[in-house]
């Protein structure tokens, strides 16, 4: 995903630690595109598939994607480990 300042960015991403916790997810990896780094990926282990669903569609967290300066839309997939 593209965000306008990866530094705004990150901080709003560790302040939302506890929600993402609360809604089904775990532990989480940021990396950044060595030629853009205001290119973000974020791999986050799930431990509740239905709840990070609903999250990720949830108003709360476009808002938190607002404040973070996430241009939109960011893409989110759905993975499973092989």
């Amino acid at each position: 995903m593209k965000v306008q300042d990866y530094s705004k960015w990150r901080a709003v991403y560790d302040e939302n630690v506890s929600n993402r916790a609360s809604n089904g997810m775990g532990v989480g990896k940021v990396y950044r595109n060595s030629d853009d780094m205001n290119s973000v990926a974020v791999f986050i282990e799930v431990t509740d598939l239905e709840k990070a669903r609903a999250y990720a569609d949830s108003d709360e967290l476009k808002q938190a994607q607002m404040k973070g300066g996430v241009i939109p839309p960011p893409t989110i997939t759905w993975l499973n480990e092989a």
